[in-house]
This record gives structure tokens, C-alpha cells and sequence, in this order.
């Protein structure tokens, strides 16, 4: 006796099972149902009527014998009656344009459905687009017919081109092609011209919806689907099935000697020959649990799933199996269908869109959208560890999702278009610093530092965790009141009155910011040490090489180098170091295995905040650095832990004061931006997926290092 378990008992389960059990040979069948029925979707429920209980499906159950000969057959094999039925397909619809405004008409009953509207029997534009649509058919053929001979064909053209290419009216668009598309994807009609046009069509054509009459005949289970669901109960009991409801199972583990274990939810084992799941893939897997073959993982992996849970007052979603690692939780509120719209074609930049033009909200405003970035983080991870070596090679034009690609492409021609030449690099600074010094002010702590702070505990002051980054610095940098010090990306002259005044040395800081330059100006004059210190407008490439410097500091500026220039950066630094000088250089740092991918790719930091920016990964600074100049690593350290909670603070100032930033000339959808980008870049460092480094260099042989400590760089100075 063979034994055979079946696991899930929806269709494909019922029909799986009654193959089996009816192929004789000595087969032994058991059907596993972690619900209380059969069937699956294929539910039917009693409501009160007028005339007594009236049976409905939830489920849709039409069919025809053009589309689903193999359920046809199925249905006549088991005696299963079916009816027809009168599905059909009509339009109301308020024309956005043209004479007509409103237009009326239906595919049931012949020329009296199209005649619905009376009117429609001496409209030109109404004929008109009978005639287009009898004209689309063909032309979809064609169109199909000509993709089906040459792959190579571009099958992400969008129904809109096709419809425009093709030169279809705005009545046929209106009142033909988006109803009938919005009604069988159930998405809004401003989203369907979007949708790829060779899937459209293809699906159109597959289920004979080119032809306004003449459809193949639809037909449903005479008496709603139970009737066929207890009639394939029936069948398998009488073949000796076993049938197991509310019998969830837990686990399927190989024997040594042979066959499978099935272990149920209460832990009862069983032993069969063989194993046949009729359930979705991520479900499967997690049953299979460490007995997945490598092959299975992949395979069933590679399926994507969004499962949907409904509450009163809207939708709740959740995605991948990634929460059973991710313990952060939201709940979102989507305010406008184009939510969905903007993700599916747009990926992440997508998501940020609809946060900035309010389609969307969280229930929870100072942790839901950090917790949506978390539990996309959590995603990302867990789909790279399961990919293939061919998947971590994705630049551009293959985004995450492939209703993407057109509008990653255009984000990823806008930043190469941003290369930080001399010229293209003031631009892109000033657009991001030159908003406004008050802007700033209102949420960077008084010594305006816009970088990572270092935290001696979780309760101590923003700005006094920044004094201590600036005296650490410093510390590092081992500067000395004879030195003259170099700060490539001075900022808003924090570190540069701090040295000063620390040690009493010589000071130039480079800057291209203008409202920078003003403000440490004005500060350093304040300051009264203006014999002390110079401020230079000027590209890296541009600073004086009259003199060497015994000390550069670089605090978060070559992020803003870009990838193709950080040869450059170093080499423009190897010229200005004095021989024995030391170079301390902090930077946000990317993970290795993401750089290649990212760097190629725009990203929400790349369009919204810092355009022409990348963050880069540590093996490339250390690859730029040997390749242009002597430098070498004297000490490192990673403070990126530190940076949640910075950017957690510069958000809650920020928000704290919108009502004053609006008052300077930003609006709600600014202050939108400004928001994602803090919580947007808080979830990288949170959950240690970014990283900011301090590096000291070096030349060797740089013998001025010997009179320190064994370990010099041990504690951080006191704030």
C-alpha cells in the first residue's frame, strides 16, 4: 500500500487528491485542511433573503470551455452541475472631456445594450469607438502575434503607448479600455494606462475579451460552489480518503529509509510514501522548514506574496516573511489609490513619493514610518541571502520590481547627469546648504554640527554630544598649537572655532557653500580670531598647493565626492599633506555587497537631499587611497551606532519648529521631505546597515607618531 498525503485542499489540493486516489494500484490517500472546510477560496455562505437563506459564494466561480477545458472535464467526470450565466460587461461612465458627458452602454442583450442610452443611436463619437474597438482586436493580435515570434521585443511598453501609438480616441479610452481593465484588476482607472501593455493584451486575448459579441459562453456551479466541493468530498471518501480538516500541519521531514514524516500541529506523526503540497509557496516553505532542498528554497522562494487583512476603516498590509525576524510593526493609512500606483511602478522612490504628497500615513507618527523603513530593511536582507549569485549583480535596469524599470531608468539618467565636475559639484551642494542658515538653526544643536554626534549615554544633550565629536576629532588628529590645520567641507565652522580655541593653531577651512562661507565669517569675527583662521570658496580641486598642511580634517564631505572622483579626493590630499602630517577623515559607510548595486542607482537621499551623492563602502575609500596616494590606516573606528539617535534628535527639533520653517517659505510637502529623509536615513543606522568611520592616515614612516601611547586613540576626550 502506497501512502500519499496531500496538503491544502483547495482546488488544486481536491483535484490533486482525487487523481491520486482514483488511479487505483494500491494508493492510500490522506487530505490535510488547517481550516474547518474545503475548498479554499471556493466558500460558500448562507445569508437571509426575502424568501429564505440565499446561498452566496465569496468566491468568484465562472468558467468557460475555451479557457478551463481541464476544470470542464473535471466537473462532467464527477457529475457536477453547472448553469450558465449571465456575466456581462457595462459602462457608466462621466467623460472627463469632449461633447459627450456621460456615456452609457453594455455587451448583453446585442444592439439594445449598446443602445442603453438612447442617445448613443446618433452619436458619431459613439460609433466611432465601436468601430475602434472592433479595430482594436486586430491590432492586438497583431501586436501579440509579432511579440510571441521575437522575445526580444520590449514587453514593458505601457498601454498608454500602445493606445496613443495606435491612435485611439480619448472616448475609447474612457469609456471602453480603462473600465474594463479597472473592473478585472479592481485598480484605479488613472493607474491602468500604466500597466504593461503585452500583459494587458495578453490576458485580454487569453480570455476572449477583444470581441464585443461572440464571447465564449460563461458558466458556474449549479448551486454555488459547495455543491462541487461536497460532491468531491463524496468521491474521495467513497475511494477511501481520509480526509483531515482543521488539521494543520506543522512539519515534513525525510525518513532515513525512505518516505516523509508529516507532523501535525498537535504533534501526531504519520509516515507516507510521498508528499503532494497544494499550497502557496512561502507556506510550503516554512513546513519544509530546514528540509528544503537548495533547489526548493530557490524556486519556491522566488514567489512574491502580499498578504491582505481587513479591519473596519480600511486595509492593513503586510509583507514576506521577514516579521518573524523583524519585530517592528506598523499601521498605515492610504489616503489616495495612487499609493499603490507609485510603489508598484516607482519601487522605493515610489514609496517616498506618496509619503511627501500625503497618499499616505501612519497611525503611529513617531515610529510607524521608521518601522516601515525596518521592515523593508528586513526584506531586503532576507531576499539577498536567498538570492542567486546572479541577483547581487543588479544595477538600474533591473529594480526590484518590474513595473519599475521605466521610472528607475529616468532617476538613474537624472543622477549620472549630476557627475560631480568642478561645476556640476556647486550646484549640487548649494541646492542642499543653501536653503537657508535659519533653516538649519531651527533644528542642528547651537554649534550648527551637521554630522554624527558621539553620545557618552541616551540622556545627554544633542550639542553636548556634539562638542565631544568635535574635541574626538581633534583629539585624533593630534593637533598642536605650531600646526596649521586644513578642514576640506568646513561647514558651518564648528570644529573650526574649537581647534582654535583648543590648541591656539592656524586654521583654513574650504567651503561651497556661500550661506556657510557668510555664517563662519560672521562667527570667526564674533569669535575674535580672525588672525587665526581663513575660509576659502572653492572646490577641493581648487585649494592653493602653495603651502603643505600638518593636518587635514574632512568630517562627512566625501560623501558628496561621488564614486568617480574619489581618486581625485585623495590625490588632491596626498599634495596638500605635509610630510609627517596625519589626516583624519569621518564618512557614512555603505555595506560592501550592496555598493556596486547602489552606486549605479538612484535613491531617495540621491533625488530628494544630496544630489550627485554617494555614500561609499569602506574598501573603496581604502582602494582610492592607495591608488592615488602614500596614506595609510593608522587607526579606525566605527561610531555609526552613534547616528540614531543624532538623527532622531535633528528630527525632533525639526518638527518640533515646522511652524517657523514654514514661516521662512518651505511648505507642507518640504517639510514632508525633510522628515523621510531623517527617519529614512535613522532606520539605516538603527538597524546597522550604514555605518560612520573615523579613519586616521598616514604616510609610512611618519616617525612624529612614536611618542604617543601604545594605544593613543583608546578613550573618546571629555565633551
Amino acid at each position: 500500500m502506497t501512502r500519499v498525503a496531500v496538503v491544502g485542499a483547495g482546488v488544486s489540493g481536491l483535484a490533486a487528491a482525487h487523481e491520486a486516489a482514483r488511479g487505483g494500484g494500491g494508493v492510500r490517500v490522506t487530505l490535510y485542511e488547517r481550516e474547518d472546510s474545503l475548498g479554499g477560496h471556493a466558500r460558500t455562505v448562507a445569508v437571509d433573503g426575502d424568501a429564505g437563506p440565499v446561498d452566496l459564494d465569496l468566491g468568484f466561480m465562472v468558467f468557460n470551455r475555451v479557457t478551463y477545458p481541464n476544470m470542464m472535464e473535471w466537473f462532467e467526470e464527477l457529475g457536477v452541475e453547472m448553469e450558465l450565466s449571465d456575466m456581462s460587461f457595462s459602462v457608466s461612465a462621466q467623460l472627463q472631456d469632449g461633447d459627450e458627458q456621460t456615456m452609457e452602454w453594455g455587451s448583453r442583450n446585442g444592439l439594445a445594450g449598446l443602445l442603453a442610452q438612447k442617445t448613443n443611436a446618433v452619436s458619431p463619437a459613439f460609433w466611432r469607438m465601436i468601430r475602434e474597438i472592433l479595430k482594436f482586436k486586430d491590432d492586438v493580435l497583431t501586436y501579440l502575434e509579432e511579440h510571441d515570434k521575437n522575445p526580444d521585443l520590449d514587453r514593458n511598453e505601457t498601454l498608454g503607448h500602445f493606445v496613443q501609438s495606435h491612435g485611439y480616441s480619448r472616448l475609447f479610452q474612457q469609456a471602453y479600455l480603462v473600465p474594463i481593465c479597472a473592473c478585472i484588476w479592481s485598480c484605479p482607472s488613472q493607474g491602468v494606462l500604466g500597466f504593461s501593455a503585452f500583459f494587458v493584451l495578453s490576458f485580454c486575448r487569453n480570455h476572449h475579451l477583444l470581441q464585443l459579441f461572440g464571447r465564449p459562453q460563461w458558466l458556474t456551479v449549479k448551486g454555488r460552489s459547495h455543491t462541487y466541493v461536497n460532491r468531491v468530498r463524496e468521491e474521495l471518501e467513497s475511494l477511501g480518503c481520509q480526509i483531515k480538516t482543521g488539521c494543520e500541519v506543522q512539519s515534513v521531514s525525510a525518513l532515513e529509509g525512505g518516505g516523509y514524516r508529516v507532523v501535525e500541529a498537535g504533534g501526531t506523526e504519520e509516515a507516507y510514501d510521498s508528499i503532494i503540497f497544494a499550497v502557496h509557496a512561502p507556506d510550503a516553505l516554512n513546513i519544509l522548514g530546514d528540509e528544503a532542498t537548495h533547489d526548493e528554497r530557490r524556486i519556491l522562494g522566488a514567489f512574491q506574496y502580499v498578504y491582505r487583512l481587513l479591519e473596519e476603516g480600511g486595509t492593513m498590509f503586510s509583507f514576506g516573511e521577514a516579521g518573524k525576524k523583524c519585530q517592528a510593526k506598523c499601521v498605515m493609512r492610504v489616503h489616495d489609490p495612487l499609493f499603490y500606483w507609485k510603489v508598484a511602478t516607482e519601487a522605493d522612490l515610489g514609496l517616498a513619493d506618496a509619503y511627501i504628497n500625503g497618499y499616505c500615513s501612519f497611525v503611529d507618527k513617531k515610529q510607524g514610518l521608521l518601522n516601515l523603513l525596518l521592515i523593508l530593511i528586513a526584506n531586503r536582507d532576507a531576499n539577498k541571502q536567498s538570492s542567486t549569485s546572479t541577483s547581487r549583480i543588479r544595477g538600474w535596469w533591473t529594480p526590484m520590481l518590474l513595473t519599475a524599470g521605466v521610472a528607475s531608468a529616468k532617476y538613474f539618467l537624472r543622477h549620472v547627469s549630476r557627475k560631480n565636475t568642478v561645476t556640476q559639484t556647486r550646484q549640487n551642494i548649494s541646492q542642499h546648504y543653501d536653503l537657508s542658515n535659519d533653516f538649519f538653526s531651527l533644528f542642528l544643536d547651537p554649534s550648527m554640527t551637521y554630522s554624527c554626534a558621539v553620545f557618552k549615554d541616551e540622556d545627554e544633550s544633542l550639542e553636548a554630544a556634539q562638542q565631544r565629536k568635535v574635541s574626538l576629532l581633534i583629539h585624533k588628529a593630534r593637533v598642536e598649537r605650531d600646526h596649521h590645520v586644513l578642514e576640506i567641507g568646513s561647514g558651518w565652522g564648528s570644529l573650526a572655532i574649537q581647534v582654535v580655541k583648543q590648541t591656539g593653531c592656524k586654521y583654513t577651512g574650504v567651503t561651497l557653500s556661500e550661506e556657510q562661507l557668510k555664517y563662519c565669517q560672521r562667527k570667526v569675527k564674533e569669535a575674535g580670531l580672525e588672525d587665526h583662521m581663513t575660509f576659502l570658496l572653492c572646490d577641493y580641486r581648487q585649494i592653493p598647493t602653495v603651502r603643505k598642511y600638518d593636518r587635514i580634517i574632512s568630517c562627512e564631505m566625501i560623501e558628496g565626492v561621488g564614486h568617480e572622483y574619489m581618486d581625485d579626493f585623495f590625490g588632491c590630499c596626498e599634495s596638500l599633506l605635509a610630510q609627517d602630517g596625519l589626516f583624519v577623515l569621518q564618512f557614512i559607510s555603505i555595506p560592501e555587497e550592496r555598493y556596486e548595486e547602489y552606486r549605479r542607482s538612484s535613491d531617495f537621499i540621491k533625488e530628494y537631499i544630496f544630489p550627485g551623492g554617494c555614500l561609499p563602502s569602506l574598501s573603496r575609500i581604502t582602494s582610492a587611497m592607495s591608488t592615488s596616494s602614500r596614506l595609510c590606516i593608522e587607526h579606525l573606528e566605527n561610531i555609526g551606532y552613534h547616528y540614531y539617535p543624532t538623527l532622531i534628535r535633528w528630527r525632533d527639533n525639526f518638527m518640533a519648529n515646522r511652524e517657523e520653517i514654514k514661516s521662512l517659505g518651505f511648505d507642507d510637502k518640504f517639510i514632508r521631505i525633510w522628515e523621510y529623509y531623517f527617519i529614512y536615513c535613522a532606520a539605516g543606522f538603527k538597524s546597522r546597515t550604514l555605518g560612520n568611520y573615523q579613519i586616521v592616515l598616514s604616510r609610512p614612516g611618519n616617525d612624529k607618531l612614536l611618542p604617543f601611547a601604545d594605544n593613543p586613540y583608546a578613550t573618546f576626550p571629555a565633551a
